[in-house]
């Protein structure tokens, strides 16, 4: 499944919103398009336009749990739990435990697209963050701490979840 990208850029709150709950719904793989759907089929690969009919679709057949945690004191994980603060400024509402500052838009470049690895590392390096955690990403706004999900994902840590505050 994919969701398309943005006019400010695909890895946005609303696009990385949209990404957590197609994989919450069950869908095993979710892509972010760095281009919109006209670029996609100006560039020549297939595009299909037809409305699937309803009879046809095929749903997942169950909701993905542990994505997403209305009580991250609740959520228990193989690493230390690390929470990730995801807005440009932190909540006024904080848990407790270890809580790190990383704005989701320090790890994406100006168009929207994720920063070079080598400079996301930097970055969580440099605020912190350790390779091995259960990480909690949480903002006032849910689609920034989506948007730190899907980073996070990206660069392949293994146990991320949102906190809907």
């Amino acid at each position: 499944m994919t969701t398309g990208a943005c006019r400010s850029g695909p890895t946005t709150p609303r696009s990385c919103c949209a990404s957590l709950l197609l994989e919450q719904l069950g869908h095993k793989k979710v892509s972010l398009l760095s281009d919109s759907v006209d670029d996609w089929g100006f560039a020549g690969l297939p595009l299909d336009k037809a409305a699937t009919p309803a009879s046809q679709r095929k749903y997942p057949a169950t909701i993905r749990t542990g994505l997403v945690t209305r009580d991250p004191a609740e959520t228990t994980g193989l690493y230390p739990k690390v929470y990730i603060a995801s807005g440009k400024s932190l909540p006024a509402k904080l848990p407790e435990g270890k809580v790190i500052h990383v704005p989701y838009a320090d790890l994406v470049n100006a168009n929207g697209t994720p920063r070079a690895a080598k400079d996301i590392w930097e970055a969580l390096v440099k605020a912190g963050v350790p390779r091995y955690a259960e990480i909690i990403s949480f903002s006032d706004d849910p689609g920034e701490a989506a948007a730190n999900y899907f980073l996070f994902k990206l660069m392949g840590y293994p146990d991320v979840k949102v906190w809907l505050m």
